[in-house]
């Protein structure tokens, strides 16, 4: 459901449905080391300054044969022919993971995996878990926002450290 309804206003997702119903999504994603700068696009990065022959080339190296495109293809054909099914967790294993430390560092901006679908499930699963919007970083935030989401990392690391190390229990967010 929450896949579905941010699918609605995702121009990724748009994207991927289109493509497959008109028979060109296999063709161009199994192309995804020659468009990669067009997938980054339509995905949202939000900082266009970053974007040179180096970043690129490291983004798209993954993707240079077919085989290596299975993943993004997979993953894409999967969505568009609605294919994906995600298993619900028992009780007692949502139970166990709600009483996990978790950290959710988001970017507002980003178009793909938009934060008002996305948190909320975030909130449900980890019920003390810290959410951090960063306002300006999108679908690529660590490119977006590194040194913020470096210091929100290492603060929730020594947040933890620290507390377990002292015996604090169920801790709650302030």
């Amino acid at each position: 459901q929450t896949l579905a309804a941010n699918a609605e206003t995702s121009p990724w997702f748009q994207w991927i449905v289109k493509a497959e119903s008109e028979k060109r999504l296999e063709q161009v994603l199994n192309e995804a080391y020659y468009n990669i700068l067009s997938t980054l696009k339509l995905n949202g990065v939000e900082r266009n300054e970053l974007i040179t022959d180096t970043w690129i080339e490291a983004y798209r190296a993954a993707f240079t044969t077919k085989r290596e495109c299975l993943g993004i293809l997979g993953w894409a054909k999967g969505f568009a022919t609605g294919m994906h099914t995600f298993e619900a967790p028992s009780d007692s294993v949502r139970d166990s993971i709600s009483r996990l430390p978790a950290l959710a560092i988001w970017g507002s901006a980003d178009k793909t995996l938009q934060a008002k679908h996305f948190i909320p499930l975030f909130r449900a699963a980890f019920p003390s878990g810290l959410v951090c919007e960063l306002p300006h970083a999108g679908h690529y935030s660590p490119e977006d926002a590194p040194d913020a989401i470096g210091a929100l990392i290492s603060l929730f690391l020594e947040f933890y450290h620290l507390s377990n190390s002292s015996g604090i229990t169920n801790l709650e967010p302030a």
